[in-house]
């Protein structure tokens, strides 16, 4: 005889009286609905036997996921070569990572999928696909991340934003109101933002506006458009705080440094003067002398093509 309850929102079976176990599947079903990220999952003949809601709010309107041949309906045919290869490495029963190009995602972007094997009995049985990041085709970085908002809005026939379509987040998967504007939908604002992005857009495919925060000097908003058609166009907002605007600053430092062809000493002297720091705050830092500080400024300058001390500034922009 077979007695079912309810345990836990799961389905426990009693058989026989004396065997206990739970309904994987079912349970496998109900996480998988709660999980934020966008999941699907793949049989062994790489067909999609299921998908969750997050993965749907991800794709283009209509797109078909049942039993659909996820390499050969979804990924583009450049992209099919890398994903095959993660599959392959997957079904041995590894956890590889891969940018899988798709044609159908909403957003204009190239998901990044962990591929999870799913064994039973010791042996690989499907393989689930959670996605953990996305980028932009030809960009190594992020667009959205782990506190950032990336927006697709409709654009009318000035190129300026008319309505939201959608929104994503690390955080959450936005459900939007699409009657309403994005100043109002996501910023809660009557009117156009002034340094909206969208509107800087003119004729380029896209355009970046840093949005300060009145209340502190080092809380910014780094807001970039991008032109994905003629009528709609994608929004990536990223806050920018004191760290990753002293890690910004680095990285350009090391750019400038790479592209001058500087020594190790010269990009010290180089990051020092940019912090504002006197030729005698350099040479107590570096241990040399003040002339030797002069000597390694004037070559750096001249490596760089910068005019003076304060031509460096521009060069960071």
């Amino acid at each position: 005889m077979m007695i079912v309850a309810g345990v836990d929102s799961c389905q426990r079976f009693e058989v026989e009286g004396s065997v206990s176990q739970f309904d994987w599947e079912f349970v496998g079903s109900v996480l998988l609905e709660r999980e934020r990220r966008p999941v699907v999952v793949l049989d062994l003949t790489g067909r999609i036997v299921r998908a969750n809601r997050a993965l749907l709010f991800f794709l283009e309107e209509g797109t078909r996921t049942h039993l659909v041949q996820f390499a050969d309906d979804w990924v583009l045919p450049g992209g099919r070569p890398a994903f095959l290869a993660a599959w392959a490495r997957a079904i041995a029963g590894e956890r590889p990572r891969v940018t899988v190009a798709l044609k159908p995602t909403a957003f204009h972007l190239e998901p990044v999928f962990e591929l999870v094997p799913l064994t039973q009995d010791g042996a690989v049985r499907s393989v689930m696909m959670v996605m953990v990041d996305a980028v932009a085709s030809g960009l190594s970085m992020p667009l959205v991340p782990s506190n950032g908002v990336l927006y697709e809005v409709s654009v009318d026939g000035q190129g300026r934003p008319e309505r939201l379509i959608r929104a994503l987040s690390s955080e959450r998967l936005h459900k939007v109101d699409t009657t309403v504007p994005c100043y109002r939908g996501l910023h809660g604002q009557d009117r156009p933002c002034a340094d909206c992005p969208v509107n800087a857009l003119g004729k380029e495919n896209s355009a970046t506006v840093v949005r300060l925060e009145s209340h502190s000097p080092f809380k910014a908003q780094l807001l970039t458009a991008r032109r994905v058609r003629d009528e709609v166009a994608s929004v990536s907002m990223t806050p920018v705080d004191q760290s990753m605007y002293g890690g910004l600053v680095q990285a350009r430092v090391e750019a400038l440094g790479a592209r001058g062809k500087l020594t190790e000493r010269e990009r010290h002297v180089l990051a020092l003067l940019l912090m504002g720091r006197t030729l005698d705050d350099v040479a107590d830092a570096e241990g040399i002398t003040a002339r030797t500080a002069k000597y390694h400024q004037q070559n750096l300058l001249r490596k760089l093509g910068a005019e003076s001390r304060t031509d460096l500034f521009r060069l960071l922009s």
